[in-house]
């Protein structure tokens, strides 16, 4: 599920392709949880699930990735729509791996404006602008992980963990701008592109025919 964010002005967020960011649920409408978080620990160092006792709540909660490294086995977190700002274990879309992640540095409330767009060397993207506080959230996020991974978590699933600017030698600023697109066997198409930004703009409020506020 890895993939890379390469450039200093697009970042590429290499997406499963059977996840989408901010689709409506078909059962109740409402859009999906999205969510950009540092990974703290990459799934060989998590433990094994096992139920947990108050000392892994606690590691957990704590933020040290030592910690929770460190415990014989903890459970998942639970989903839960207040857990933006907490520490949480979270499974990959293939239910085998886990993720131990930090807070959530971005959300869909960061996008300004999300479009469809055909990128030569990528083919068809969903290029995102982020609001002024969340290019420096993301920014802020990606300098702290340089040269190390973030997790796209869609509904309380990760399912990518790209790594930021691996190839470079110093830091460069993503400017408020990341392009999107599913990586594997499965690339967007041009429906597929303009469906994710639709659902993007819909997650985080945008109108939906112009991506914008």
């Amino acid at each position: 599920m890895a993939g890379v964010l390469v450039s200093a002005t697009v970042a590429q967020l290499l997406l499963s392709s059977g996840a989408a960011l901010g689709k409506p649920d078909e059962a109740d409408g409402t859009a999906s949880v999205v969510e950009i978080r540092p990974v703290l620990l990459e799934p060989e160092m998590v433990p094994p699930v096992a139920p947990s006792d108050e000392a892994a709540v606690a590691s957990v909660a704590s933020c040290d990735p030592a910690a929770v490294a460190a415990l014989s086995g903890v459970a998942t977190s639970a989903p839960s729509a207040d857990a933006a700002d907490e520490c949480v274990i979270v499974a990959g879309t293939d239910g085998d791996e886990r993720y131990y992640l930090g807070a959530a540095a971005v959300t869909a409330d960061s996008f300004r404006k999300a479009r469809a767009h055909f990128q030569r060397g990528m083919g068809w993207t969903v290029e995102g602008k982020l609001t002024d506080k969340g290019s420096k959230a993301f920014d802020d996020l990606a300098r702290r992980q340089f040269r190390e991974s973030v997790g796209i978590v869609v509904d309380g699933t990760v399912v990518s963990a790209p790594v930021i600017q691996p190839d470079a030698t110093k830091f460069t600023s993503f400017d408020g701008a990341i392009a999107i697109s599913r990586g594997g066997v499965t690339e967007l198409d041009k429906r597929g592109a303009r469906e994710l930004a639709r659902d993007i703009n819909a997650s985080a409020r945008l109108d939906t025919k112009t991506g914008e506020r």
